[in-house]
């Protein structure tokens, strides 16, 4: 595995900060995404570097979110809050998912997970999204409220931020 300078990860985490995307960041550092996000695995330092530049995308979600009218309640899961979504990873191994909002509108509640761009693309991106997806066809199932399921990448949320909420999840096909 490519050993990562101390100047290396400063790039990336300068570059990540600012885009938002694990690629780029790596791109930018001179490193393949798979090296970067190993590391990140590894550094608890880095790994929180990063986590914090994810804080700064949910931030302005949350912003957005207080400003449009079609969104009556939001609120951000935290760990305290009893929501986990089992899911089995490539291996068969049981893990539990923890998604970063639910958001309710006129139509529905849409379960938000948010991702940097690049992260969107990995096994247990798309492993979390099955399960969370298949709990809102379940808990839709259990009474007369519907549950939808939003990816919401980075790219994609400054793309259509301005748009409007029930837009930018019609846009990236989570609309119901």
């Amino acid at each position: 595995m490519q050993r990562i300078t101390e100047e290396q990860k400063k790039i990336a985490i300068e570059n990540y900060a600012e885009h938002g995307n694990i690629t780029k960041a790596a791109q930018a550092a001179n490193l393949n995404r798979w090296t970067l996000w190993k590391e990140m695995q590894r550094s608890k330092v880095f790994k929180d570097s990063m986590a914090n530049a994810k804080a700064a995308y949910c931030d302005k979600l949350e912003a957005i979110l207080d400003e449009q009218d079609e969104v009556l309640a939001f609120s951000k899961v935290l760990p305290r809050i009893p929501l986990r979504i089992a899911y089995y990873d490539h291996e068969g191994i049981l893990h539990h998912y923890i998604p970063d909002f639910i958001v309710k509108t006129q139509e529905c509640f849409y379960l938000v997970e948010t991702k940097g761009a690049g992260f969107e693309e990995m096994e247990s991106a798309k492993h979390k999204a099955r399960a969370a997806r298949a709990w809102c066809n379940n808990v839709s199932g259990l009474g007369q409220t519907k549950w939808v399921y939003a990816m919401i990448v980075e790219n994609d949320f400054q793309r259509y931020r301005e748009q409007g909420f029930n837009r930018l999840v019609a846009a990236l096909g989570a609309g119901i």
